[in-house]
């Protein structure tokens, strides 16, 4: 059986918390909620849009590309977007971890924890300053 969300969450803030192997750096406070612009389009560009493109490299699907946030900002708007494809970016690489594959470098532990953090909040563009508590 699948672990709920807030579980998973839990579990990879708690591995990330602790710096277990292959999860980076002691967490830090979070401030702000992770962005497209400031923080995941960088990620996604160097790990997930190497096979995610338009055409698609290695046997990835067809059909979105992970270089652009929107289908309005692809060209022809045929494709899809990283933010349509939030749920699948989520269940592949931060649920399943079965994403980047082997030919590509592996998220780190972080990157995950951003990633995630970025689809739970709503996956948005630009950042909305919060409160530090």
């Amino acid at each position: 059986m699948a672990m709920q969300r807030p579980t998973r969450i839990l579990a990879v803030l708690l591995l990330a918390a602790v710096g277990c192997p292959g999860f980076g750096s002691p967490l830090e406070e979070i401030v702000e909620a992770p962005s497209w612009d400031d923080d995941v389009a960088e990620i996604m560009a160097a790990k997930c849009a190497v096979c995610h493109t338009d055409p698609p490299v290695g046997g990835a699907p067809m059909g979105f590309r992970f270089d652009k946030y929107t289908t309005e900002d692809i060209d022809d708007g045929g494709l899809l977007g990283a933010f349509e494809m939030r749920e699948r970016i989520d269940a592949r690489a931060v649920v399943a971890g079965t994403m980047p594959p082997a030919a590509v470098k592996p998220l780190t532990g972080e990157e995950r924890l951003i990633i995630d953090e970025w689809i739970s909040t709503g996956a948005a563009r630009e950042k909305a300053m919060e409160a530090a508590q």
